[in-house]
């Protein structure tokens, strides 16, 4: 199965080095990509730095794909540095929500 996933490194509510609590654990982010990669059957990485648009954004993105993949699948994350609960879109949108804080993190702008 063909997997992308987007993460913040600064999310609070999906944590990306997980947790652990009463009700269960949360994986980590390279926990569950490990696990795709592994059932994907890839075998190489790479991760390329994507650029960045606004020199006052305080995030940075980057591409981590996984190659060698069985037919038919894949696996690649969109990692957001300082990038917290919130879903990356393009500033002037029509999304107006805040973006900054613990909750939600800085936003990149795609």
């Amino acid at each position: 199965m063909p997997v992308t996933m987007v993460n913040g490194t600064s999310d609070e509510v999906q944590r990306y080095d997980g947790y652990i609590r009463s009700n269960g654990r949360l994986l980590s982010v390279p926990e569950t990509t490990e696990y795709w990669r592994r059932i994907d059957g890839c075998t190489g990485e790479n991760a390329t730095p994507l650029p960045r648009l606004d020199p006052h954004d305080l995030t940075r993105a980057s591409l981590v794909q996984w190659s060698g993949c069985r037919p038919d699948t894949g696996v690649q994350l969109y990692r957001i540095e300082n990038g917290g609960h919130f879903w990356p879109h393009l500033v002037g949108s029509g999304n107006n929500n805040p973006v900054d804080g613990p909750f939600r993190g800085m936003q990149q702008r795609f």
